[in-house]
């Protein structure tokens, strides 16, 4: 009797272990939106009309099974204020366990003030082939500022003039008193002899 329990829970476990691993085989998607411009490495959230930013938007299926009818949109941008280059929206049958798929296209500041808050893309697909549809988000994008053409030189102009004036200024800050100590020096010598 006592060997048909330990037979018996040892089978059991194993047909859970087995039935686990089955249903363990998903997949599992991450999303990550990042955006490329010009101020990246300095990590300055700005933005200058005219100038082309890259959205970048990987994919990642961390599971271990296929992530199947998967879809992606990133289509918040609003028209009034940003020109949109490529594709914002796109579609897989299939991305593999393991795998990663990306979305990339440009965008444009069309107006020169504002501000443009993070948001994030939206992904939807099914963890097994007849499972139900799961939604995920991207990682949220920073806020940026938008400046305009002439605000932006004017923020980042090498200002040469400018540095000759102060320049100039400092030293004579400097050696109009340097002098006159001199003078007033030589003026005291020349009296004690």
């Amino acid at each position: 009797m006592m060997k048909l329990t330990k037979t018996t829970v040892l089978l059991a476990l194993v047909a859970l272990v087995l039935a686990g691993s089955a249903a363990a085989e998903s997949g599992h998607l991450l999303v990550q939106k990042t955006v490329h411009n010009k101020y990246q490495a300095q990590q300055i959230p700005l933005l200058t009309e005219g100038d082309e930013f890259v959205v970048e938007l990987n994919v990642f299926n961390v599971g271990d099974g296929d992530a199947h009818e998967v879809s992606l949109a990133d289509g918040e941008w609003p028209s009034e204020a940003f020109s949109v280059e490529g594709e914002t929206e796109a579609a897989w049958d299939v991305i593999p366990a393991g795998e990663k798929q990306t979305l990339n296209y440009t965008i444009t500041p069309t107006s020169g003030q504002g501000q443009i808050r993070g948001f994030p893309a939206k992904a939807e697909y099914r963890p097994t082939q007849d499972g139900n549809m799961v939604t995920v988000h991207s990682s949220m994008m920073r806020s940026f500022q938008i400046i305009d053409k002439e605000l932006h030189e004017r923020l980042t102009a090498t200002h040469t003039t400018e540095k000759y004036i102060v320049g100039s200024v400092m030293a004579a800050a400097v050696l109009i008193p340097l002098l006159s100590f001199l003078n007033a020096k030589n003026n005291l010598k020349a009296k004690s002899n």
